[in-house]
């Protein structure tokens, strides 16, 4: 059995395989318990999950297109559709076509369960199609949902300078942001939220634990690499949640295949004192890839986090809301030193964002005895 990841990070790699070991054996566990989260002040939301009476039947008895349903969502730019099969047969595929006929989203019977979610479509002048491979398919499909996304976006938690573009920095900080993706997720309280991941290893993504609450959101959640604006982005999805810690609030999530893709290394540190400059890369408000570099400093080396502990660390690293789950890097050696969580909101020189020490996560990372890494309840977060 090949390795479920390698951790890139400068430790004692006797404990790697421990690590995997333990992490083969987790299945994805998500309990009942509520997380609350005051979302409105740390995400950035475009749109709101609606309701939808689009059913895709009944549909034609032939082979071939079996169901059209032309789409009209005024004033939304793009929309995701939540698809559920209520009545399961094979051979059938769903596409979203433009005007032109030409494809623009499908699916397929064989890649998909009984409950998925599709890419965002630009809807205007768009139309739905159910397709079947044979005759009389008894295949029955709704849409029960939709995230539209028809907000504007208002900026939040700036406390220094704006984050500037990826695409006007040096090639070596390009390359580090080929390993940050944005993340878009369709919550559970009916709003469309982002934050920021980025790849640890080979498929295997970190995040804030707060950004993705259920099974259901992280269905629903899609990936955009090189979503920089001047690029066409790579999309993938979450596949599984690895591990996760509610007072270290990261997650680890297996993602889809990315071909080619690079890793960021994590530092095994858990002090700042002798760290001078920071980066920190983001999709601050769901937009194209950011980064902070002016002022983008440490400020507090020891703060209280989501616990009673001191696992945080202070930063003048501009963020706003959309940034959480972004790795907070050092300038010189680009190795990711924390994950940033808490953004605030002032203009204030002395006030400062919070992010988890990267030493501190490891340490959870290669603990397979704690049982927390089976079972992340989902408590409060303030």
């Amino acid at each position: 059995m090949s390795p479920l990841f390698r951790l890139p990070f400068r430790s004692d790699p006797g404990m790697i395989l421990h690590v995997i070991a333990f992490l083969l054996a987790i299945t994805p566990l998500w309990p009942q318990a509520q997380f609350h989260v005051e979302r409105d002040k740390v995400f950035a939301s475009e749109g709101d999950v609606v309701s939808s009476e689009i059913k895709l039947f009944p549909a034609k008895k032939e082979a071939g297109r079996i169901f059209v349903q032309p789409l009209s969502f005024p004033g939304a730019r793009t929309v995701q559709f939540h698809f559920r099969v209520v009545q399961a047969a094979p051979g059938w595929r769903i596409r979203f076509v433009d005007r032109k006929g030409r494809e623009m989203w499908s699916v397929s019977s064989d890649t998909v369960g009984t409950d998925f979610w599709s890419d965002e479509i630009k809807v205007a002048d768009a139309q739905l199609e159910l397709w079947s491979d044979v005759a009389d398919n008894q295949v029955q499909i709704i849409v029960p949902e939709v995230l539209r996304n028809d907000h504007k976006f208002v900026p939040q938690a700036i406390i220094n300078q704006m984050p500037v573009p990826i695409t006007g920095q040096s090639p070596e900080i390009q390359k580090w942001g080929k390993a940050v993706a944005r993340l878009k997720i369709a919550g559970n309280d009916k709003k469309g939220w982002y934050c920021t991941g980025f790849l640890v290893d080979t498929n295997v993504l970190m995040t804030n634990r707060h950004c993705v609450h259920s099974e259901s959101e992280m269905q629903s959640a899609i990936l955009y690499f090189d979503y920089d604006g001047k690029t066409t982005p790579v999309k993938s999805n979450l596949l599984e949640q690895l591990q996760c810690d509610e007072g270290l609030d990261f997650a680890l999530f297996r993602v889809s295949a990315i071909s080619q893709r690079p890793s960021l290394k994590l530092a095994n540190i858990r002090d700042l004192s002798d760290v001078p400059k920071l980066l920190l890369i983001e999709h601050p408000g769901g937009e194209v890839k950011k980064v902070s570099i002016a002022g983008c400093i440490v400020r507090g080396v020891h703060l209280t986090g989501l616990s009673d502990q001191q696992t945080d660390f202070g930063h003048r690293c501009d963020t706003l809301g959309g940034s959480s789950g972004s790795p907070v890097m050092n300038l010189i050696s680009g190795e990711v030193v924390g994950l940033h969580h808490e953004g605030t909101i002032g203009t204030d020189p002395q006030l400062a964002n919070q992010a988890v020490y990267m030493g501190l996560i490891l340490d959870k990372m290669r603990d397979t005895t704690d049982a927390s890494n089976r079972q992340c309840s989902f408590q409060p977060h303030h």
